[in-house]
């Protein structure tokens, strides 16, 4: 996790931790921080967490108060007979089980899209995601969303998770980058092989040595005498 905060740190370098440790928590399930997770998980989850950042906090509390008990879209009407509402579950029953029901689930969210003003998904796409299972957990609801093809065609910012490390203009760039890598690098050896280069004598100073007679070739006139 660290890793991938310190890339978004290169574009931003007051990038809040925090949001990079909600977007890390979507692919880990809050397991395991320090777990490895691939680019792509990641960068799908960070895009759920970064595009829909208020919508998700509101969506946690919502949660929270199903698990409990509570129902978000209830409105209690006092009457003569009775000012109290319909009896609720207690608290921890259906916290027993894995999640919350997820029609009664949809409904809430239905009405806080409603409600607010600020960016969700698609309540389409959201009753997609919710119709093809009867419970969910609320990291189980944020995995189904960073992985919906819909919900990522409708943000618009990343391609298919296919096509994320298919950049044509980038691979482009890399191959004009290796094939100037491997011109320079020629063209050091070429420089290096030639007569001459890196103090080596020259073909042709070496044959006209050769040719030159062995009467041409005179000692140095030095004699050695005994002290």
């Amino acid at each position: 996790m660290k890793e991938y905060h310190c890339l978004l740190q290169l574009l931003c370098p007051d990038f809040p931790l925090e949001l990079t440790q909600k977007a890390a928590r979507i692919v880990l399930m809050d397991d395991a921080m320090d777990c490895l997770m691939s680019f792509s998980d990641f960068l799908f989850a960070f895009q759920i967490q970064f595009y829909y950042s208020e919508f998700l906090e509101s969506v946690a509390a919502i949660y929270q108060d199903l698990l409990s008990g509570k129902n978000p879209n209830t409105v209690i009407v006092p009457t003569s007979s009775s000012g109290q509402h319909r009896q609720r579950p207690a608290v921890g029953e259906a916290s027993m089980l894995e999640g919350v029901e997820a029609s009664l689930f949809y409904q809430c969210l239905e009405n806080l899209c409603d409600r607010h003003k600020y960016s969700c998904p698609p309540p389409a796409l959201v009753k997609e995601v919710l119709s093809n299972v009867q419970r969910l957990t609320f990291y189980g609801f944020l995995v189904a969303l960073s992985k919906h093809h819909g919900i990522n065609q409708a943000l618009g910012a990343l391609p298919d998770k296919g096509d994320l490390m298919h950049d044509p203009a980038m691979d482009e760039e890399l191959e004009r980058l290796v094939v100037r890598s491997r011109l320079h690098r020629t063209s050091r050896q070429h420089r290096a092989e030639e007569p001459g280069a890196f103090g080596f004598q020259r073909r042709d100073t070496l044959e006209a040595l050769e040719s030159m007679p062995s009467s041409a070739l005179k000692p140095y006139p030095y004699r050695w005498e005994p002290r």
